[in-house]
């Protein structure tokens, strides 16, 4: 909290902007332009976001085919999200689908060069500008949370299937699952269990759906069983408005697998 200046506050009363604390804003934008199916199990797509403050990605979907899961393998290695680990960014889709044309949208915390002839501004207390009306904030319209257990996949271990868990209304939309839940499954007993994780997608319609993406052999100890790694935690899916966003701003590198 501010010990003077500005502050806006959202309608459940949490802060949203002061004058010490910058806010999400988009730093990059663009579109993985060529991301074809493959042979094989597994297709991701790699960036480095290590130069970033705090990254938040979000994906625009055109069709069903770019269904994806966002995942950090640097979580995995103990990189916490403040480190260079936790800002090594995997995307995966299925392999033998195309997911070429996918719109992606990664806001942060940080202080762009732009500057509004007109609007509010504000400055924190060393005297740099911390606000501008003008930037590219992040806008959330809605933050759906999944129950543990929802939804249930064991008839479709594959991940053919899609359930529908809500719908984004009108506009133009991204979509973020910053902690997708493992789902795993044996093929048979005797085998290691191939672990999918979640993934999301926007239909024509704007829909929101949920489904699996296979991301390769699961390794950590578990019971012989199929089903959810852990089957206490939620997840959620949020939902950016990116109407009025450019799509092409200061694009990032991805690393196509």
């Amino acid at each position: 909290m501010a010990d003077y200046g500005l502050q806006l506050f959202n309608d459940n009363g949490y802060s949203v902007v002061d004058s010490n604390n910058p806010s999400f804003v988009l730093r990059s934008s663009g579109t993985i332009s060529s991301w074809p199916a493959k042979s094989g199990d597994i297709s991701y797509a790699d960036v480095d976001l290590s130069a970033f403050n705090q990254p938040l990605l979000f994906f625009r979907s055109t069709s069903s085919n770019q269904r994806i899961a966002l995942y950090a393998p640097g979580d995995s290695a103990g990189g916490g999200s403040g480190t260079v680990a936790g800002k090594q960014f995997r995307i995966y889709k299925w392999y033998n689908l195309d997911a070429s044309g996918l719109q992606y949208y990664i806001f942060d915390r940080w202080i762009p060069s732009d500057r509004s002839s007109y609007g509010i501004q504000m400055w924190d207390d060393s005297g740099s500008l911390s606000f501008d009306s003008g930037w590219n904030f992040l806008t959330i319209k809605n933050v759906l949370w999944l129950d543990p257990g929802y939804p249930n996949h064991s008839n479709e271990t594959g991940g053919s299937n899609w359930t529908q868990v809500g719908s984004a209304g009108s506009g133009t939309f991204a979509l973020s699952m910053p902690c997708p839940r493992t789902w795993k499954y044996f093929i048979d007993i005797s085998s290691s269990p191939r672990s999918l994780l979640e993934c999301f997608h926007l239909d024509s319609s704007n829909n929101i759906y949920t489904s699996l993406v296979p991301q390769g052999v699961y390794i950590n100890d578990s019971p012989a069983l199929n089903g959810w790694a852990d089957n206490i935690t939620r997840s959620q899916i949020m939902v950016a408005d990116v109407s009025r966003l450019p799509v092409s701003l200061n694009p990032v590198s991805w690393v196509i697998n």
